[in-house]
């Protein structure tokens, strides 16, 4: 009599867990009634706009602005050159939003000339054009770099 209470049980628990579960899953699946109007009336005027051959802009959201601290930690992480140099250009233009330009000499003594930053211009409109010839493919990259870039030779000592 006792074994059958338990099975009892047990066979009760099952499908109320079950419930739970299926409840879970459906509230991870849903949206809210907010979210899923919004998306209608977008949808209602992106149709309308096809019908009647209007061009509609869509808002970009814009991704938050990492911190300097964030891109930093990027850089101990194993990546490839490409992901590398992104990460390096996003450093660089972050500093720039400060006011720092990193791509010339700078010091107490030291103030960069004009020829420094024409330079400086260069190498980071050379990088940018890199990574969007490149388009995402690392391989690519390292190619159009490697084609690029003209390599020093430095003499040797005697």
């Amino acid at each position: 009599m006792a074994e059958e209470l338990e099975n009892q049980t047990q066979i009760m628990d099952d499908p109320s867990q079950m419930y739970i579960d299926e409840i879970k899953q459906l509230k991870s699946n849903t949206v809210s009634k907010d979210a899923y109007q919004k998306l209608q009336e977008e949808n209602r005027s992106l149709l309308k706009s096809l019908v009647e051959g209007q061009q509609v802009s869509t808002p970009v959201e814009e991704q938050p602005s990492r911190s300097t601290e964030d891109i930093l930690k990027d850089f101990e992480s194993d990546t490839s050159n490409l992901d590398h140099i992104k990460l390096v250009m996003e450093l660089h233009n972050k500093r720039l939003e400060q006011g720092i330009n990193d791509f010339v000499p700078q010091g107490h003594q030291i103030s960069p000339s004009d020829e420094d930053i024409r330079d400086a211009k260069q190498v980071e409109d050379f990088l940018n054009d890199l990574i969007q010839v490149a388009d995402g493919n690392p391989d690519v990259f390292n190619n159009e770099y490697q084609r690029r870039v003209i390599d020093t030779v430095i003499p040797r000592r005697r």
